[in-house]
């Protein structure tokens, strides 16, 4: 995967899984099923099954989290508030600090 690919070439090594967090239910329920062949998700291209692959291989976990919560909407979507911008804005900042272990 990426962030593997950009672990090498950085020297930082990551061992553990993955951890992915998304505010779509229905993604979960497709990688947690494990199949894409069943009604509305039988159009997803062929090509995007490695990612079933990878997560049967436990290279990453899927969680569900509120969309409220979801840190990433920051830099996919408008905020429509000021209190909510900053919300996130921390988040991320956090996440990042912790991350990169500047604490």
């Amino acid at each position: 995967m990426m962030i593997e690919e950009t672990s090498m070439r950085t020297g930082f090594e990551y061992d553990a899984a993955i951890k992915c967090h998304t505010d779509s239910s229905a993604c979960v329920q497709i990688i947690e099923r494990g199949s894409i062949d069943r009604g509305r998700t039988k159009h997803i291209d062929i090509r995007q099954h490695w990612i079933l692959e990878a997560y049967q291989c436990s290279e990453f976990q899927v969680y569900w989290i509120d969309g409220s919560s979801n840190t990433a909407d920051i830099l996919t979507k408008v905020m429509k508030s000021v209190p909510d911008f900053e919300r996130h804005a921390r988040a991320l900042v956090r996440s990042i600090t912790v991350w990169g272990s500047v604490i």
